[in-house]
């Protein structure tokens, strides 16, 4: 008691600041195709009864022609794999990508009585469900498909067959 009447009575300080709390949201990232899927320069002719195809690989070491009856593919240049390289992402990042199961080409140029190419069985590398971001929130996708001739007595004109496809890549949840 002594003490406290000789000092005085203590008085308590506080302070108080106020601050903010932050969260940043990034789900988007950057999707550029860097090469077209193409499947090169060739000779086509078609049969009534049987098929050819080219099958363009995902690894870079297409194309392969398959020509197992009268309908025949000579290649005069080789066509290339679809590469897509995805920036901007979080860094090691799970991503799914979807491809087409089918598409058509067409000759736009044509008298409109050749026949069309379908393209089937799309590829990627890395392959779906293992496709991961690096570090820095990049990865390189490679996409492969197999383009067939149409069995028909119909010949294919001279000319740029066409078509455009889809790669989806996104996280989980799908955007769409």
């Amino acid at each position: 008691l002594t003490a406290t009447m000789a000092f005085g009575v203590m008085d308590a300080k506080a302070e108080d600041a106020g601050t903010t709390i932050t969260a940043s949201v990034q789900n988007a990232f950057t999707l550029a195709e860097t090469q077209i899927l193409e499947f090169g320069t060739f000779t086509a002719k078609n049969h009534g009864t049987d098929v050819s195809t080219i099958v363009m690989a995902n690894d870079g070491t297409g194309p392969t022609y398959n020509n197992p009856g009268s309908a025949r593919i000579t290649e005069v240049t080789a066509g290339q794999m679809g590469i897509f390289d995805v920036s901007g992402a979080s860094p090691s990042t799970d991503l799914t990508i979807t491809l087409p199961t089918t598409e058509t080409l067409n000759c736009g140029t044509c008298s409109g009585s050749q026949e069309d190419f379908t393209v089937n069985t799309f590829t990627s590398s890395p392959g779906a469900g293992s496709i991961t971001t690096d570090a820095t929130g990049a990865v390189t996708v490679n996409v492969g498909a197999t383009l067939t001739t149409i069995a028909s007595a119909n010949t294919y004109e001279d000319g740029d067959y066409t078509s455009t496809y889809t790669c989806l890549l996104y996280t989980s949840p799908s955007p769409r």
